[in-house]
């Protein structure tokens, strides 16, 4: 089989680790590759993914976590094991489950087999440099876990796995972006709105005619926290990569097409600024279903993760 090891590293550490796994692969009878994370454009060629990175305060090294959710829906269908590059202290000791806080939750998210944090010692006079290189990381440790890892892959059955489309990624930074956009400007404009409530400092008071509002209380606070707050709110999730986040974005999409054709009907105007945005609410909502499809697809051939709690 043929098995990727991945990894984010800062300082030189992490891929010593890295490369000591890939020993223990070898010696398991798989063909390896051992990459930056940053490096890796496809997961097709590979059956199963060991994934590393450097970890500080329970988060994982830039690359490593970009890696996995630029990867996601590939990796949720393939093994997947995790390990960590921990402090070189006492405090450090190998486990099993991983720390609380991000790298858990990736770990639950890619359906990760295990999780391994590998320390380190502390010597007297030894120069930041040479710790960071990994001298005194348990390297025979490391490669036997990569031996172990290896064992287990064999023992695994072979999986049925769909493509992932190659828009996928993109799809996702696109739909982040434009909540992000749609929710900072809505804020702002819902907070203007508001501010100019009594029709001197915000717009005529007579836009409202035909709507059922006296003045732009209501329709702002619409606006700051239905659309403003609502787009806030999906971006972060899909950011996060929560489950079914494309649900949230869809919502908030929705909610952008909504009050574009609302004010249409209410106000009668007609701007450049309403086409944008009824566009961006289009997309937006366009985009998460087709993201919802796709992952509906891909669902039954997701390996569940031992690590996620029961």
């Amino acid at each position: 089989m043929r098995v990727l090891v991945a990894y984010g590293s800062k300082r030189g550490g992490t891929e010593g680790l890295a490369r000591a796994v890939g020993e223990g692969l070898v010696d398991a009878g798989h063909s390896v590759d051992v990459l930056s994370a940053e490096k890796v454009d496809s997961l097709e060629r590979y059956d199963g993914v060991v994934v590393g990175g450097a970890l500080y305060a329970w988060f994982w090294q830039r690359d490593a976590r970009r890696f996995v959710k630029r990867h996601l829906e590939a990796l949720q269908q393939l093994p997947v094991w995790f390990f960590s590059s921990g402090p070189l202290d006492d405090s450090a000791k190998q486990r099993e489950l991983p720390p609380p806080g991000s790298v858990a939750r990736l770990a639950r998210l890619v359906g990760a087999q295990q999780h391994k944090t590998f320390g380190g010692r502390m010597l007297p006079g030894v120069q930041p440099i040479a710790l960071a290189r990994g001298d005194f990381r348990d390297l025979p440790a490391t490669r036997a876990w990569g031996q172990g890892v290896g064992e287990q892959l064999h023992a695994m059955p072979a999986r049925e796995r769909v493509p992932v489309p190659r828009a996928m990624p993109l799809v996702h930074r696109l739909v982040f972006w434009l909540c992000l956009f749609t929710g900072i400007t809505a804020i702002a404009g819902g907070a203007a709105l508001i501010s100019g409530v009594n029709g001197v400092d915000g717009p005529p008071l007579a836009m409202l005619e035909h709507s059922p509002f006296e003045t732009f209380l209501v329709p702002g606070l619409l606006l700051l926290v239905v659309v403003g707050m609502g787009n806030l709110a999906a971006a972060t999730l899909e950011a996060r990569r929560i489950a079914h986040s494309e649900l949230a974005v869809s919502v908030a999409g929705a909610a952008v097409t909504v009050w574009i054709v609302t004010q249409l009907v209410m106000i009668r105007t007609f701007s450049w600024l309403q086409v944008l945005y009824f566009g961006v609410g289009v997309v937006t909502f366009g985009a998460a279903l087709w993201l919802w499809r796709v992952r509906h697809r891909l669902a039954p051939h997701r390996i569940a993760s031992p690590l996620a709690p029961r």
